[in-house]
C-alpha cells in the first residue's frame, strides 16, 4: 500500500507537464501515462479520482465521455488517502489545513472557475475522506486514540491562569484511556513545566514556540534567534518598543522600556518573573517578545518587515503579544520531531488551539480544531470548532475524540 500511495503521489499532478498533454485533463492524462507503464489498476484509479475529479470531468469535453463510462465507483483507501494527503499539502510543498488548501485553490483560479468551483462543491465529501482515512490509520495504529498537541493559553488554560476541573478530569481520563497529550505553547518551560506536573502528563512537550522540546529526561533545544538577536533588540530600542529576551535562564527586559505593566502581564499568564538585562544573555535566545496591541496595525507592520529583513519569523501569540522565532523552527517543526521520535504515524494525531502561532502545529496534525475564542484566521484554516475556552471546549474536543476511538474499535 505505502509503495502504491508513494507511486500516486508522485504521479497525480505529473501530467500538468506539456509533453504528457493528451486530453488536457490532467488527471486522465496522467492516468494514461501511468496505464502505459503497467502501474496497477489501484494506481491509475485514485490518480483518475483524487480530489474530485470526476466532477471536474463534465468540464473537459475529451475527458467527460471517459469518466461517465466508468460510472461512480466506490472509494478505496488508496484514493482516499491520495486525496487526503493532496489536501494537506500546497503547491510549494508545504504543509497545510484542509480549509487553506482549498482556499489556495480558490485563489488561484478565482472562485467562479470550474475547477474552484468543484472543489467547493465536494467540501462535505472531503470531510468524510478524512474522517475515514483518520479512522485506518486509528486501526493501523498500537493506539487507537490520536496523539493530542495542545496550546495551552486560551486554550486550556483560561484568561488568568485559571484550569477548570472539568478541563483537568477530561485530560486525566484521556491518559488513562492510553491517549498521549503534549502541550505546545509559546511560553518559557519553566511556566510549562509546572502546568504539566499540575496535569499530570509527562510529555514530550513543546515550549517556547517549538523552540524548546521538553521530554522527561530534560529540555532539547531545537531552534535559536541568538545571532539575530542583538540587531533586532537595537532595532526595537531605537523603536521604542518594549519586549522581552527569552533564553533557557529566564526572560530578560530593558527596564528603561519595560513598565511593571508590561511584567504583569507576563506574570499573568505564570511566565517567570522577567529581570533586567540588556546585554548579551550567556545562553542561546530561543525568542523574543514584544508588546505591540493588535490595534497598533502600523507598529505590527513594521515589526513584520524587520523581522522578515532578520530572516526570522513573526507571529501573533496573543492581542498583547508579537514575537521573534526562527523561520526553521515553530510547533510543526517540534510536533513532527516528537512524532517521528517515536515511530508515531504523523496524521494519526490531533492539535487544538486559537492563535496564529498555533497554525504550524495544526497543519502537522491529521485533525486540525479550533476553540470559539480562537483569532479569525484560526477559524477559517481548522476542520473543526469547539466550544470556548471559558466553556471548556477542551473537554469537549477530547470526549469527541474518544467517541470516534469507540466507533473505530
Amino acid at each position: 500500500f505505502a509503495a502504491d500511495l508513494h507511486l500516486a503521489a508522485l504521479c497525480h499532478d505529473l501530467a500538468y507537464a506539456p509533453g504528457l498533454r493528451v486530453t488536457g485533463f490532467h488527471p486522465l492524462d496522467a492516468a494514461i501515462y501511468l496505464a502505459a507503464r503497467n502501474a496497477s489498476a489501484d494506481v491509475i484509479s485514485a490518480v483518475l479520482f483524487h480530489t474530485g475529479a470526476a466532477g471536474e470531468a463534465w468540464s473537459h469535453t475529451a475527458a467527460a465521455p471517459l469518466y461517465e463510462d466508468l460510472g461512480v465507483e466506490e472509494p478505496t483507501l488508496l484514493r482516499d488517502a491520495l486525496t487526503f494527503c493532496d489536501l494537506r499539502t500546497l503547491p510549494s510543498g508545504d504543509y497545510c489545513t484542509t480549509p487553506e488548501r482549498l482556499l489556495e485553490i480558490v485563489e488561484r483560479y478565482g472562485r467562479e472557475h470550474p475547477v474552484a468551483v468543484n472543489v467547493l462543491s465536494y467540501g462535505d465529501e472531503f470531510r468524510r475522506i478524512g474522517t475515514r482515512v483518520l479512522r485506518q490509520l486509528a486501526r493501523s495504529a498500537h493506539c487507537t486514540l490520536p496523539w493530542v498537541f495542545m496550546d495551552i493559553d486560551s486554550t486550556l488554560v483560561r484568561p488568568g491562569g485559571t484550569l477548570s476541573d472539568e478541563n483537568r478530569r477530561a485530560v486525566a481520563d484521556y491518559l488513562d484511556a492510553g491517549g498521549r497529550i503534549s502541550l505546545a505553547t509559546g511560553k518559557h518551560p519553566v511556566a510549562l513545566e509546572g502546568l504539566a506536573k499540575q496535569i499530570g502528563t509527562a510529555g514530550p512537550h513543546i515550549a517556547g514556540n517549538g523552540a524548546i522540546i521538553v521530554n522527561p529526561e530534560g529540555r532539547q533545544l531545537v531552534s535559536e534567534i541568538t545571532t539575530q538577536a542583538p540587531a533586532v533588540q537595537c532595532q526595537l530600542q531605537g523603536f521604542g518598543v518594549p519586549h522581552a529576551c527569552y533564553t533557557e535562564d529566564g526572560i530578560f527586559v530593558d527596564r528603561a522600556l519595560v513598565s511593571a505593566e508590561h511584567v504583569a502581564k507576563l506574570v499573568s499568564i505564570n511566565e517567570p518573573i522577567p529581570v533586567a538585562g540588556v546585554g548579551t544573555p550567556a545562553r542561546p535566545v530561543f525568542k523574543i517578545l514584544a508588546f505591540v496591541d493588535r490595534k497598533e496595525t502600523g507598529r505590527e507592520m513594521q515589526l513584520r518587515e524587520l523581522a522578515d529583513s532578520s530572516g526570522l519569523s513573526c507571529i501573533r501569540t496573543s492581542s498583547e503579544f508579537l514575537e521573534f522565532i526562527s523561520s526553521s523552527g515553530g510547533k510543526g517543526v517540534a510536533v513532527e520531531a516528537i512524532l517521528r521520535r517515536f515511530g508515531w504515524p504523523v496524521f494519526h494525531s490531533a492539535g487544538l488551539g486559537d492563535s496564529e502561532n498555533d497554525l504550524p502545529m495544526l497543519r502537522r496534525c491529521g485533525m486540525a480544531a479550533a476553540v470559539a475564542n480562537a483569532s479569525d484566521i484560526v477559524l477559517a484554516s481548522v476542520d473543526l470548532t469547539v466550544g470556548a475556552c471559558e466553556d471548556n471546549g477542551v473537554a469537549e474536543f477530547l470526549q469527541m475524540l474518544h467517541s470516534l476511538n469507540v466507533e473505530v474499535a
